[in-house]
Formats: C-alpha cells, structure tokens, sequence
C-alpha cells in the first residue's frame, strides 16, 4: 500500500464522512457539541443513500460504471460545500463546550474501562485487518467490483458464468438481487477513490474502517441510554467488545459477521445500519411530533440498509413498522404511525423491484 493510498483512504475514508455527518444535526435541529462518532456514522449514511438515489436507475438503464462515479462525487461534493458551511455556521455550538458547571475529571475506573475498552477493539481491527478470512460470497462481490473499474460497467458480467449480461443477456438470479442492493459496485467505488484494488480493500482497509464505526454506533447507542455517563457508556463498549470476540458460534451471529465478514453488506447492515436505525428511532419523542428532517433522516437509513442487503431491508422495514406503531401508540395519533412507515418504502421498493419488477421486465 502505497503513501498516496493511505492518503486518499484518510480522506475519502474518513475526512468526508465526518464532514458530511454534520448535515445530521441540520436534519435533527441539535446543533450540540460536535461528536467525532456521531458526524462519521451518518456521513457514511449519507454517503451510501447518494450512492443508492444513482445506482439503481443507472444500472437500469446500462450506464457505464464512470457516469455513476462521476455523477455520486458531483453529488458529494455539493453536499461537502453544504457540511463545510453549516460547520461554519453553528461552529460555536459544536467546536466549543457549553458552560455546564464544574467539570469532574475521570476516575480511575473510568479510564481504565475505556482504556481495556480501546485496546480490546483495536485487538479485534487488526485481527482482521493483517490476518485472512474467507467466505463464499467473497468471490462474486469482489468480481463485480472489479468487472466494474476494469470494464466500466455496471453488472455486465455475470460472476457465477462469466457470461456478458449486454445485449441478449439476462439479470438472472444474483446479478437480479444485486440491480436492487448494488453494495458491490459501492465496494468498487470505495477501492477506486482509495487507489486500491477492490480485493485488497475489502480485506484489509474496510474492516480497519468498519469495525470501529460500528463500536462507534455502539458509542452513541450508550450514550443515549446511560444518560452521557462515561464509564457505563465505556463498561457498555467493553462487554460489547467481548461478546463479539466470543460469538462465533453461528455465522449469522453479530460477532462472526463483525470479525469476519464485516465489508460484505448483510455484515454492514447488521453491525452499523441496523443498530443506527434502531438509535435513531429511540431518540425520537413521538409526542412531541416529528419532523421532517427526522422522517428524512429515516429515509436515508432506510435507504442504505436497502443498498446493503435484500435481508436487510427486511429487518429495517420491520423494525420501523414496529417503531411506527408503538410511536402511534405513545402519540395517541394515526398521523405518526403514517409518517414514520412511510420511510421504510426504500426498504420495500427494493424488494419488489429486485423479486418482481426485474423478473416481469426479463420475462424469468
């Protein structure tokens, strides 16, 4: 890995969503102290539900694999101008800290937590990160991803056959399921704005990226909870930490897909997306309305879960219809329970698009 890739990938990888998540504040109307975990959760949201708008109607139509690149930044680098100024704006309420009395410092306890908390996730990055881990789907998402740097296309060739999908070719079977969760072509975008390819990245650089986000979720998860008490929230982190070093016992348990398979999309949405939605939802006080920014923000959850995965967009779909009827319940209105299901219509567009739209229009 070259210094010019470990620059790009500090940029692309880190510098613009932490920039973009600060349009989460905006959506939400709490300009509060800026919170590193928080602005690179919801920038890396952004950025995916970006990536879902394009891909879907421009694999639709057969575009090139450079028409959605250049369309996404074009796209990104609008709503970095747009980060870059509301940063600006509100920058007193999010760089500096508000006067809330005197302030005490850590006990030793805390610090300790936080200290086995950190060594004990950066233990389970690098575990992934310099040793190998295989899985059978590594094959056909690493294939797409590099069918679409190297021949410009998006889902051209089928990775199963490696027969071209163009002319009298046909979206069957997983190529289907991918036009309506393009997380592959996503992972492709990734290792060509990193400078990398897109085996290497999703091996090594991916999880030294993703395995932290999804801590971080679980930071903010904590924090929500246990009321921005520090060494519960850093207690939280250590006994999530060491659950996940000892769940290995199904491959569909969090920690096999965490420490594993985390750069594969299913692994995404059920380490990051799926747990975001779900604190996202928790923080919403449904009698006291909701707004638009909220719904919006939904929405672009919604929509990446669907971007990542088919499963996914399953359980994202359920748990905001579920979250849908409970805030009805609490708000005593039909209006909340309307307006809240309404965002899970990314989740169901791409399952009828991928199982009966694709399939009626190729006639399979």
């Amino acid at each position: 890995m070259t210094g010019s890739s470990i620059i790009l990938i500090l940029i692309w990888g880190l510098a613009c969503p932490f920039v973009l998540g600060s349009l989460e504040a905006c959506l939400t109307k709490s300009f509060e102290k800026l919170s590193i975990a928080r602005n690179l959760c919801f920038g890396f949201v952004l950025e995916l539900f970006v990536f879902g708008i394009l891909a879907l109607p421009l694999i639709f139509v057969r575009a090139s694999y450079s028409a959605l690149k250049y369309s996404w930044l074009f796209v990104i680098a609008i709503l970095l101008c747009l980060s870059v100024f509301i940063l600006y704006r509100h920058r007193e309420e999010l760089f500096l800290a508000r006067d809330t009395g005197e302030k005490k410092k850590p006990d030793i306890l805390t610090l300790s937590v936080w200290a086995a908390a950190i060594a004990l996730i950066a233990f389970e990055t690098g575990l992934l990160t310099f040793t190998m881990h295989m899985d059978a789907d590594d094959a056909r998402f690493v294939a797409e991803a590099v069918d679409a740097i190297d021949n410009d296309s998006l889902l051209y060739i089928n990775p199963v056959t490696g027969e071209p999908t163009m002319g009298e070719g046909l979206l069957v079977g997983e190529l289907r399921k991918d036009a309506a969760s393009p997380y592959p072509i996503f992972l492709g975008l990734v290792s060509d704005l990193f400078g990398l390819n897109p085996a290497i990245c999703a091996h090594t650089v991916m999880p030294a990226l993703l395995i932290p986000l999804s801590f971080a979720v679980f930071y903010l998860i904590a924090m929500h909870f246990f009321d921005r008490d520090r060494k519960k929230s850093g207690i939280f982190l250590l006994f999530t930490a060491v659950i996940m070093l000892f769940s290995f016992e199904s491959e569909f348990a969090p920690g096999y897909t965490l420490l594993n398979i985390i750069w594969q999309g299913r692994s995404i949405a059920l380490c990051i997306m799926l747990p975001l939605l779900w604190y996202s939802f928790v923080r919403l006080r449904p009698k006291e309305g909701i707004n638009a920014g909220e719904l919006f923000l939904l929405i672009m959850i919604n929509t990446a879960c669907s971007v990542l995965s088919g499963t996914a967009a399953i359980v994202a779909a359920i748990i905001t219809f579920a979250f849908a009827v409970s805030g009805a319940i609490e708000a005593g209105s039909i209006r909340h329970a309307v307006l809240t299901g309404l965002t899970a219509v990314p989740d169901l567009f791409c399952l009828v698009y991928g199982q009966y739209i694709l399939k009626a229009i190729y006639k399979i």
